[in-house]
């Protein structure tokens, strides 16, 4: 799930604007990585592989917003998307933590990498709280071929 947010939010476009732009990665095994911060504090981090497969490979950046603005939480605008390199901003809310997010996403992406950063400030009524993301990912080879049980 954070993966797929993560990547979503790489390419988070206002539907209309890019509705035929198609992001496309070199199917394959890839290995990424994210950590969080709030106020300088690590939230959380992680590693993981997966599998890209050739049907997940290619997307329009249209569908991918969608992932990300379906449950009508999160509003993306000011949108820049040219030769790998994009930039957003984005405003969530966080209903269950009474909180909302606004912050800006920056990331440079290949066929067979990205990075991704995002800077915002989480609100708690009224307390600002400074919060960072960082995502990387690289293709590592091919997937494992899946065992018959």
């Amino acid at each position: 799930m954070t993966r797929t947010l993560i990547i979503a939010a790489i390419i988070a476009v206002t539907p209309a604007a890019f509705a035929d732009d198609i992001i496309e990665v070199t199917p394959g095994l890839w290995q990424g990585e994210y950590s969080v911060t709030v106020s300088n504090n690590p939230l959380t981090s992680n590693s993981e592989t997966y599998c890209v497969t050739p049907e997940d490979s290619r997307r329009s950046v249209e569908s991918l917003v969608k992932d990300i603005t379906d449950d009508g939480n999160c509003a993306v605008s000011n949108v820049v998307h040219t030769d790998g390199k994009l930039s957003a901003d984005m405003v969530c809310n966080i209903a269950e933590m009474g909180a909302k997010v606004a912050g800006t996403i920056k990331g440079t992406y290949t066929d067979t990498s990205y990075k991704l950063s995002a800077d915002a400030a989480l609100d708690f009524g009224g307390l600002q709280l400074p919060a960072k993301a960082r995502s990387a990912a690289k293709r590592i080879g091919e997937c494992p071929a899946e065992t018959e049980g």
